[in-house]
C-alpha cells in the first residue's frame, strides 16, 4: 500500500472521529487485503464490536496512534512544502499610481472642505 493511500485512510478515520463516530475498516474504504497488510503497522487501535465473522465489519477504530498522527503531520508538511509562495515586490507603476492617487485625493478634498466651510459660514450668518 502506498503512503498516499495510508494518509487517505487515516484522514478518513480522523474525520470520522471528529464527527463522533468510531468507523469500521469497511466504512473508511479498506479492502481486506489492505487491512491485513496494515494490521502490523501501529497506525490506529482497533477493538472488537461484534461477532458477525467479517473482520471488516466487526472491528471499530478506537484511537489514532502516534504513528498515524505522525503520518498525517508528515503528509501535511509535504503538502505545504509543495506549495510555493512568492511575494512579488510592488512595481514602480503601481507605487506611482498609489502615491498619485493619495496626492490627488488630498488636492480634491481641500477645496471641497473650503467650499463647505465657506457655505456654512454664509448660511449661519
Amino acid at each position: 500500500m502506498t503512503e498516499d493511500r495510508k494518509v487517505q485512510v487515516v484522514r478518513q478515520i480522523r474525520d470520522a472521529h471528529d464527527r463522533g463516530e468510531q468507523p469500521t475498516p469497511r466504512a473508511v474504504g479498506w479492502a481486506k487485503e489492505e487491512f491485513q497488510e496494515l494490521a502490523n503497522e501501529p497506525l490506529v487501535r482497533w477493538y472488537s464490536a461484534g461477532e458477525t465473522g467479517d473482520i471488516l465489519s466487526d472491528l471499530r477504530c478506537d484511537v489514532i496512534l502516534d504513528a498515524g498522527l505522525g503520518l498525517l503531520s508528515r503528509a501535511d508538511a509535504r503538502l505545504l512544502h509543495d506549495i510555493e509562495l512568492r511575494v512579488r515586490p510592488e512595481s514602480r507603476g503601481a507605487k506611482l499610481r498609489r502615491v498619485l492617487g493619495i496626492g490627488l485625493w488630498d488636492l480634491v478634498k481641500m477645496p471641497v472642505a473650503w467650499l463647505v466651510g465657506y457655505l456654512m459660514g454664509k448660511l449661519w450668518k
